[in-house]
This record gives structure tokens, C-alpha cells and sequence, in this order.
């Protein structure tokens, strides 16, 4: 499985406000050290990135 498996993800024009706040949401739990320890549990590490980027992860993915 890539990065791209275990991520939160919305559909294509998906207002970027309602990107922004979910991220800002998720980037709040994944400051929770309980959270980071029972995502470690199971062999997940959070690695939070800007959707930016990350729609260049799942470019190389699909190319791959």
C-alpha cells in the first residue's frame, strides 16, 4: 500500500474551505500523543501534508 491508501481524502472540487477545516481537524487529533501512539500500534505514521503536495504523491502513484 502507498501513502495514498491511508489518507484523508475529499472529491474533486470539494470547496477549499471545507479543505481547509477538515484538515485543520485532522491536524488537531494528530496532535493527541494517544493518537499518535495507537496509529504507531498499528504501523501507521501520521505525516500530515498540504494538499498540494499531496495531490503530487497520488499523481506519481497513479503513473507508477
Amino acid at each position: 500500500m502507498g501513502a495514498a491508501d491511508k489518507a484523508a481524502k475529499a472529491p474533486a472540487g470539494t470547496p477549499a474551505a471545507i479543505v481547509t477545516k477538515g484538515r485543520a481537524q485532522i491536524n488537531t487529533a494528530l496532535a493527541s500523543a494517544e493518537l499518535r501512539r495507537r496509529l504507531q500500534s498499528e504501523g501507521v505514521v501520521a505525516a500530515p501534508t498540504a494538499p498540494e503536495a499531496f495531490a503530487q504523491v497520488i499523481k506519481r502513484e497513479i503513473e507508477r
